[in-house]
């Protein structure tokens, strides 16, 4: 992310807790449950600036779909390598080998 997103996030993120009234509570914070709710209200707040502010995009499911064939294969013959590695390191340290 770049600086200027950075600022961006903060600024927001600073207007909401000022819209809020979270920087001068008016309540003192004595409970758990004041806690748990200052809390939660501080949790919305980040959410909300972070989906205005930090850009995203979603991956489609076909981009992990399409693998080569030698990659595919070579990670089957992979996995049966460390079960066959697996299988000798129990059974030498039950032979106490």
């Amino acid at each position: 992310m770049t600086d200027d997103i950075w600022a961006n996030y903060a600024l927001k993120t600073n207007e909401l807790i000022i819209e809020t009234n979270l920087h001068h509570p008016s309540d003192p914070i004595t409970t758990q449950s004041t806690l748990n709710s200052l809390n939660d209200s501080l949790e919305q707040i980040l959410r909300m600036a972070t989906n205005k502010c930090i850009p995203y995009k979603w991956s489609s499911n076909n981009y992990f779909e399409h693998k080569p064939k030698l990659l595919v294969s070579t990670h089957q013959h992979l996995k049966q390598l460390n079960r066959i590695i697996l299988a000798l390191r129990k059974s030498n340290r039950d032979l106490n080998i």
